[in-house]
């Protein structure tokens, strides 16, 4: 037996706006059965950076989250402006987030945070900084502390789970900084 995909019999927009349009689906699954109410997230795609200094620490992130009312750490990450190519805005997000500057970038991965009901895909980026911290320009709702953290504290963090974020620690394996 093979795999089928399912095929889209219809689609209706429940609510949009800038950051998510949330859609009611239905499907004919393989085996001609229609399964209604399959509700699917469309948000924009984003990034994640690893980012490290000259001594190869890594920069990280706290900031209010407010989905789940607590501080949680992460690495500098957002979403893709519409017409934006994910290697740009990798590196806006840095400048915005943090102030540094990027002196060398590369995309190392991609993923989907969440399959079975969204279409979003991240990209991991890794970054070397500059030395020097300049202004931030985060968004009107962001507040962001962010730190310099070695490999062996930011083992510990996750180890004793003070580091929770998905896309944050998805990218910081894809990068295997760990393994240093």
């Amino acid at each position: 037996m093979s795999l089928k995909k399912w095929k889209l019999i219809s689609t209706k927009t429940i609510f949009k706006s800038k950051y998510i349009t949330l859609k009611d689906n239905s499907y004919q699954i393989a085996t001609g059965q229609i399964l209604d109410h399959y509700y699917h997230i469309d948000r924009p795609d984003y990034v994640a950076i690893v980012a490290t200094n000259d001594k190869n620490e890594i920069l990280i992130e706290k900031q209010y989250r407010r989905g789940v009312n607590d501080f949680v750490y992460e690495i500098p990450a957002g979403f893709i402006d519409p017409g934006e190519s994910p290697l740009i805005s990798a590196t806006r997000e840095i400048k915005e987030e943090t102030g540094y500057d990027v002196k060398s970038i590369k995309l190392i991965g991609e993923f989907y945070p969440i399959a079975s009901f969204s279409s979003m895909k991240g990209y991991v980026f890794k970054a070397k900084l500059s030395s020097i911290e300049g202004k931030t320009y985060g968004d009107g709702d962001e507040e962001i502390e962010t730190q310099f953290v070695s490999i062996g504290k930011l083992k510990n963090m996750i180890i004793k789970g003070e580091f929770k974020c998905m896309s944050s620690l998805t990218a910081i394996f894809l990068s295997g900084i760990l393994t240093q």
